[in-house]
């Protein structure tokens, strides 16, 4: 399935279902995309979850971690606030804002969606992440990069602004 084609919120779906009728007990997780202390499924070479899936059961795992989120408003709301912080010409700042308002069209829809088991102490994942999501990211490493230092204060504590 080529990236462009990557529904998420299907994938979830199906993933819950096969999980459900595999008769395999889900635990719902939080956490994020790329976290560290996972061994990653080659999603490339092997793209079929359904694989990884019959790794963990076949491995004796009876319980999966699933985790998984939905770009919301909340997240580009974010981006614009960071925006308006970030000390940055205008022309670069309109290209970020048309770029997060092209995002707008992504409200709700799965982000990123991760199946994961514990094998002798080992935490193995299948994660994918939609490519646009990847970019979102991307675009909000490159508008922190423009923030003012962040320094702690005293009397104020962390996120006082230096002008310094």
């Amino acid at each position: 399935m080529p990236p462009t084609d990557l529904d998420l919120d299907r994938m979830r779906n199906e993933m819950l279902g096969y999980l459900r009728e595999a008769g395999l007990p889900v635990f719902y997780g939080l956490g994020g995309p790329d976290e560290e202390n996972f061994t990653f499924w080659d999603t490339r070479a092997y793209p079929d979850w359904r694989q990884f899936v019959d790794v963990a059961k076949e491995s004796g795992s009876r319980l999966l971690v699933f985790s998984s989120s939905a770009l919301d408003e909340a997240d580009l709301d974010m981006a614009l606030e960071r925006l308006d912080e970030a000390t940055i010409d205008a022309d670069e700042g309109r290209q970020f804002q048309e770029r997060i308002a092209g995002l707008r069209r992504k409200e709700g829809q799965a982000a990123w969606v991760r199946i994961a088991y514990e094998h002798e102490g080992r935490w193995f994942a299948y994660e994918r992440i939609a490519p646009w999501y990847d970019e979102f990211r991307d675009m909000m490493e490159e508008i922190n990069s423009y923030l003012p230092d962040v320094e702690e204060d005293e009397d104020n504590g962390p996120g006082f602004y230096s002008p310094n």
